[in-house]
């Protein structure tokens, strides 16, 4: 399985020759603060920086989902039908806190670039809303089934790829393993809030701070049970508290002209050296809101 945020997937793919049909999957992840926003897309576990997006309809997703297939391809692609309709808010692959607001959509895209035609199933779910004072987070989620074929031979290909996809069936096997690998981080993150409490502590019996360590770890439980934490951006001194999951092990970087913060991003990514060579700073986390003395 790979993992993409909080979800981990498995994604396959038939082919003849050079017609498929295939499984993707796609993210967009914005934070707000303070006005300045960052977005990060993730295709199929691989994650890049984006300006500020927020979709809010179909018809806005289509133009960024022939953007992808044209740097997939080197070819234009241009919409030959489309249609979608409003669905209902099945359980989504990450938990949404009861501020975000939801909507949903399935529907298919017919695209043609020259002698070829690609067509996606897709279903389509955003998740948007407040997360503080000046702060938000906008996340949109797709699973597509994508496939592509000379477009004389439409009938004969979508029959084939209909045929396939009507008798897949998921191995247990595929479950297992993404529940092990959820299960393995799961376990480190354990063993980490561990060795923290463990140095917090001794620090605490060494410096007979006993009621600074209760103060200290009321801080933390309650950023870990509301999905918040602190940043500090280590240069400045600035610190913010912003939304993110108890085991998310991402981290937050900010942007060096308007000082928007983004997050999270899968650390020791290529993303992450990526933002690191346009300027972006990597920022300190806390979950009790103590960091270093500078």
């Amino acid at each position: 399985p790979f993992r993409q945020g909080e979800k981990y997937f498995y994604r396959y793919e038939v082919r003849d020759g050079a017609s498929f049909y295939r499984t993707d999957f796609l993210d967009i992840h914005t934070s707000v603060v303070m006005g300045s926003g960052t977005s990060m897309l993730i295709y199929n576990g691989q994650s890049l920086p984006l300006q500020p997006l927020m979709i809010q309809r179909p018809e806005e997703f289509y133009p960024l989902l022939l953007q992808i297939w044209q740097q997939e391809t080197g070819q234009s692609w241009e919409v030959v039908q489309e249609k979608s309709m409003e669905a209902s808010v099945v359980s989504p692959g990450v938990s949404v806190p009861f501020s975000m607001q939801q909507q949903a959509w399935t529907g298919s895209l017919e695209a043609r670039s020259g002698q070829r035609t690609r067509l996606a199933f897709y279903q389509l779910t955003i998740s948007y809303g407040a997360t503080g004072m000046g702060s938000g987070q906008y996340t949109l989620q797709a699973m597509l089934r994508v496939m592509e074929y000379p477009t004389a031979q439409k009938s004969r290909y979508e029959g084939i790829f209909g045929g396939v996809y009507a008798s897949l069936q998921p191995s247990p096997e595929w479950s297992l393993r993404a529940y092990q690998a959820y299960s393995q981080t799961v376990a480190e993150n354990n063993r980490r809030l561990q060795e923290w409490l463990r140095q917090r502590r001794s620090s605490s019996t060494a410096s007979g701070s006993g009621e600074s360590f209760s103060s200290e770890m009321a801080r933390t439980w309650s950023s870990a049970l509301s999905d918040q934490t602190y940043v500090r951006d280590s240069e400045t001194g600035e610190v913010l508290k912003v939304h993110k999951k108890v085991w998310d092990e991402g981290g937050f970087w900010k942007e060096p002209t308007f000082g928007g913060v983004y997050g999270t991003l899968e650390r020791g990514s290529w993303a992450e050296e990526e933002l690191r060579q346009q300027g972006w700073r990597s920022l300190q986390e806390s979950l009790s809101g103590t960091f270093p003395q500078r």
